[in-house]
């Protein structure tokens, strides 16, 4: 069949769908009795022919003509749905798009919410989500983790799993939310989910506010702070009922679960959503600013997260504050953000869920970019049946079974999970390891984080995306850019080496005075204070630059004023001021340089690499492709890459600190071999990521070659453009007893 008898099928399409709506409808009256009164009229029929679209014909048929044809016969079912069951003419109009109004789940007409039906409103309101989901997942939650890890006694482990709840949950519901959302009304669905998420958000912060004040603060020169020689051992309290506040834990992976299910819909139907209702210059404009603007939710996320994290966690209580923010008990307001979005997200979910399906001029604007994209490039059209998505799952192992044996595609997956673990593991935990290594405050170090990570990122990504537009670069030159930029960032790895000396702790990695064993906390001078390991309060010898646990196990006895203990038995000099000795060390400021580099030039392969990834697998398989992609990416990295990193911080803690003999969070790591670890981990992964870029390079042109994949060809060159061609089912083939034509994803 050549291509102009294609092309007439196509243009024949809509009298079918014609037909077969009037012959349901003229069945439908047969059946209930009523044939005389129930026939369509002859203006009812000219009505929803006039509100079809006309096809002209093309000299040649594009993609965009293929996809624009799916959304115009998707809104023909709906007109055919809605006759059958005799709505009207005012219903027929209303489901082509020119008068659908705001509504409620459509049982609530909200008229005066329909001068907000357009793009405009649109794209607010899902920039304001977008948001959102990048202030909560990707800003607060990275930030809060330390001192969740404080609060409820979780280890590194513990809260790791945590960011990784989310991307399970987008794992999970992605393709069936994608699936049932596109054939569904795009904005509940999209409501419905930013709405989850805000129940999310409010059942993070929930622990906050049925748990008791957080108590560990004590100033008084008593136990159980200081040594007391007549007092039995403080550790006695835990004869009485003991309830672990580690166990919500399981209630924060919940909660951020649910973000995952909330946000799945978020960039997939809202994109759709966005797309289908403007035209092709608006579009990319819309895009761009619906990208930009959840880049900057994890920007705010980690200024804000960091300085509700300068305030205590009970605040709203009244309580008297005796510890600072340097104190490495203290534990910020980390809830307040959470509280904010929930709100937020509420709030904003409910004009999304009342717009309507299809915006006023939708179907103008369809008919639009089908007239300014159907001349040039050659390519069929595929007019499907109800039985089309069977027989798309029929082919799925097929399909499947071809990517798995497509090396380049294969390798740059493996790169994608291999650079998704490095960039998962570092938005994790990167402001807890300067929180560490520099002896800053958890405030401090997630603002840090934040200045760095997201301009770096943003920039990086950007930059990737210009290089490849801007000199036009072939496949080949695009895997060669990603190689290039992935081995300059191997190097930069080098840079989490940058440490600062560990501080002296007695009987933990530093003997006492008189005294040999670095790790032994009860020694002769402090054996009789029965010191508890449940009470932690950092002091300094200023003398020695020597830190101890707390002023017990220093053997104070007594409280010269706020700052200072004094008749300590363990100091040679009787006293010790409050807080950790103070740090000398600068190198923080190369850290930082180093660090931004190498986030840069991570991110700067992402665009790149997926341009790469589009260009090594066939035409009909792109969409699936890249959904096997981003199904690799998570589950081998972004997923495992928190939990791996958590086990390493927990391997390197020097001293736990304890409930009633319970193993709570970490007090103390080793900052060398906390470095060292990470810096194996990270460079190995980012080492791999090379590799599997050099591979995918080698591979490409012999995989192309067998293939017929080639980079994609220009307008005028037709030999190329008919590699391209793809099946297009007869129309004759539609069974008539099932007209309902539907969009298929290929």
């Amino acid at each position: 069949m050549d291509n102009d008898d294609r092309i007439q099928r196509i243009r024949e399409a809509p009298i079918l769908i014609t037909i077969s709506i009037d012959k349901r409808q003229k069945k439908f009256a047969k059946d209930s009795g009523e044939a005389s009164n129930r026939t369509f009229s002859q203006s009812r029929r000219n009505s929803f022919k006039n509100a079809l679209p006309t096809y002209p014909k093309p000299v040649d048929a594009t993609a965009s003509f293929e996809r624009t044809l799916y959304r115009k016969v998707s809104l023909v079912t709906e007109v055919e749905y809605n006759l059958s069951n005799h709505n009207g003419n005012a219903q027929l109009k209303r489901d082509i798009g020119e008068n659908f109004p705001c509504s409620f789940f459509g049982f609530l007409d909200l008229q005066f919410l329909n001068r907000f039906r357009s793009p405009i409103a649109v794209l607010t309101c899902l920039c304001i989500a977008s948001g959102l989901q990048g202030f909560i997942v990707n800003g607060l939650i990275p930030v809060v983790l330390s001192s969740l890890e404080v609060r409820f006694g979780l280890s590194s482990t513990d809260s790791g799993i945590i960011p990784a709840t989310y991307d399970t949950a987008v794992v999970v519901f992605l393709i069936p939310i994608s699936y049932f959302g596109g054939v569904g009304h795009k904005p509940r669905w999209l409501g419905l989910g930013v709405l989850i998420m805000g129940l999310g958000a409010f059942l993070f912060s929930f622990p906050h506010f049925i748990t008791s004040e957080y108590v560990d603060t004590d100033n008084s020169g008593t136990s159980p702070f200081s040594c007391n020689l007549n007092s039995t051992n403080l550790n006695d309290d835990c004869s009485k009922p003991f309830t672990s506040l580690n166990n919500f834990k399981y209630l924060f992976y919940f909660a951020n679960f649910l973000h995952g299910v909330g946000a799945a819909p978020l960039f997939t139907l809202g994109v759709t959503y966005l797309d289908e209702n403007l035209t092709v210059e608006k579009s990319s404009m819309y895009m761009g600013i619906f990208y930009s603007t959840s880049l900057l939710g994890p920007a705010i996320g980690y200024l804000l997260g960091g300085h509700f994290l300068s305030y205590h966690t009970d605040i709203n209580r009244g309580i008297n504050i005796s510890n600072d923010i340097n104190d490495p008990r203290w534990v910020g307001a980390w809830w307040i953000g959470f509280i904010i979005a929930g709100i937020i997200c509420i709030i904003i979910s409910l004009p999304i869920i009342c717009f309507p399906k299809v915006l006023p001029g939708a179907v103008k604007i369809q008919q639009k970019r089908l007239d300014e994209t159907t001349a040039g490039a050659k390519c069929s059209v595929v007019v499907c049946s109800s039985d089309s998505t069977r027989d798309f799952l029929k082919n799925v192992p097929k399909l499947i079974k071809d990517l798995l044996c497509n090396g380049p595609f294969v390798l740059l997956c493996l790169a994608g999970a291999a650079d998704g673990f490095v960039l998962s593991g570092c938005g994790a935990f990167l402001p807890k390891f300067m929180e560490n290594q520099f002896a800053l405050t958890a405030s401090w170090s997630a603002m840090l984080a934040g200045f760095i990570f997201v301009p770096c990122g943003g920039g990086g990504t950007f930059t990737g995306g210009f290089i490849v537009r801007f000199f036009e670069l072939k496949c080949k030159s695009i895997l060669k850019i990603c190689l290039i930029f992935s081995g300059l960032a191997t190097l930069t790895y080098f840079g989490i080496l940058v440490d600062c000396d560990q501080e002296h702790v007695a009987g933990i990695n530093y003997p006492y005075a008189n005294h040999t064993s670095m790790k032994q906390l009860t020694v002769d001078c402090n054996r009789n204070c029965f010191c508890s390991d449940s009470h932690l309060d950092m002091v300094c010898d200023p003398l020695e630059q020597l830190n101890f646990v707390s002023p017990c196990y220093a053997g104070c006895s007594k409280v010269k004023d706020e700052n200072t203990w004094i008749n300590c038995s363990c100091v040679p000099s009787g006293a010790v001021k409050k807080g950790r000795c103070q740090n000398t060390c600068y190198f923080l400021k190369i850290f930082l340089p180093i660090i931004a580099c190498l986030l840069f030039l991570t991110f700067i392969t992402s665009i790149p690499a997926l341009s790469g990834t589009l260009r090594c697998v066939v035409e009909e398989t792109k969409s699936f492709a890249l959904g096997i992609q981003w199904m690799i990416v998570r589950c081998l990295g972004t997923i495992p890459a928190p939990i791996i990193l958590g086990n390493v911080f927990d391997s390197k803690c020097q001293y736990w600190k304890k409930d009633c003999g319970l193993k709570k969070n970490c007090f103390i790591y080793q900052n060398w071999g906390m470095a060292r670890d990470l810096t194996i981990i990270t460079l190995s992964t980012k080492f791999l990521t090379t590799l599997f870029f050099f591979g995918a390079f080698l591979l490409y042109r012999t995989d192309q070659s067998k293939r017929g994949i080639d980079d994609p060809p220009s307008v005028n060159d037709e030999d190329k453009s008919d590699s391209v061609m793809r099946r297009i089912t007869p129309v004759e083939s539609l069974d008539e007893s099932k007209p309902m034509l539907r969009e298929t994803a290929l």
